[in-house]
């Protein structure tokens, strides 16, 4: 499996309509629903933010259970290169998303401001759950360290 197939999967699913999604925001216009249809700029970085982070996040899970196709082993194998080189990559792909999503807020939009503040904020959400799931992993392999130096 390339990392083109790997990131490319599934990307967004879809309610069955019967709630209006929390926040107190109305029902979204056939206008803003086409206008997401269409893949704009912010929603794509969203998605990759969402799919990088995530990956860099459970990699190390991953591997232990065995996965193979996971988006850092397939970077490494068509690049030819060390995980952490592939980290790299990864955080640099969501750092040029981030940039992208920025861009779109600050540019007027033919979508509602409520339609670009739910992507923002739920990259938001996923950045500082993610963040923390890396900053634990990283916490556990020290003191897994610091134990059997002891």
């Amino acid at each position: 499996m390339e990392l083109e197939e790997e990131r490319d999967g599934p990307a967004v699913a879809v309610g069955d309509g019967d709630d209006d999604g929390g926040g107190g925001m109305e029902r979204g216009s056939r206008e803003e629903f086409e206008w997401l249809s269409q893949k704009p700029k912010m929603l794509v970085a969203g998605l990759t933010i969402c799919r990088v982070i995530d990956d860099i996040a459970t990699y190390e899970v991953e591997k232990e259970r065995g996965q193979i196709a996971t988006g850092i082993e397939c970077y490494m194998k068509e690049n030819r290169v060390t995980k952490e080189e592939a980290v790299n990559k990864f955080f640099e792909i969501a750092t040029n998303a981030w940039k992208d999503i920025n861009e779109e807020c600050l540019r007027p939009s033919s979508c509602s401001r409520d339609v670009l503040m739910r992507i923002l904020n739920l990259e938001r959400i996923i950045d500082v759950c993610q963040s923390y799931l890396i900053l634990m992993e990283e916490i556990d392999r020290s003191l897994a360290c610091a134990t059997i130096n002891y």
